[in-house]
């Protein structure tokens, strides 16, 4: 378990704090935003926008959103460049060698998880503050 836990740290370290998960983060918020633009139009051109509070807005980004398969693709490589980091390096025989497959597998799926949601959540909130600011 102890194992486990430090693998995961390191991946969550190797994914997280590198110079593109801010411009990831940036890039959801961008592309929620860009599936608003008809919100924003008929804001702007004056018409009647009952019904689109905050909360409608989220619901229709997560529910309606016509850029799902464009948020999955940068979601998934939120984490894509550590592992092609790895892979390039030649470290993973070493990283397999030292933690196991079993673990090495677990770990990537917990970060995984862990750094797709958090860069999700961190651009979408982006996304809604920039919208509440509107």
């Amino acid at each position: 378990m102890k194992r486990l836990i430090k693998t995961v740290t390191l991946d969550l370290h190797k994914s997280m704090f590198r110079k593109t998960y801010l411009f990831q983060c940036l890039l959801i918020a961008c592309v929620c935003m860009v599936s608003q633009v008809d919100i924003l139009r008929n804001m702007y051109m004056g018409f009647s926008m009952q019904g689109y509070d905050l909360i409608g807005v989220y619901n229709f980004i997560i529910h309606y959103d016509r850029f799902k398969i464009l948020l999955l693709v940068i979601i998934a490589s939120v984490y894509s460049g550590s592992f092609c980091q790895e892979y390039q390096s030649n470290s993973l025989r070493y990283i397999l060698q030292r933690s196991g497959i079993k673990i090495y597998v677990l770990s990537k799926y917990i970060s995984i998880i862990i750094s797709g949601l958090t860069a999700y959540m961190a651009g979408l909130i982006c996304a809604l503050m920039i919208w509440n600011t509107t």
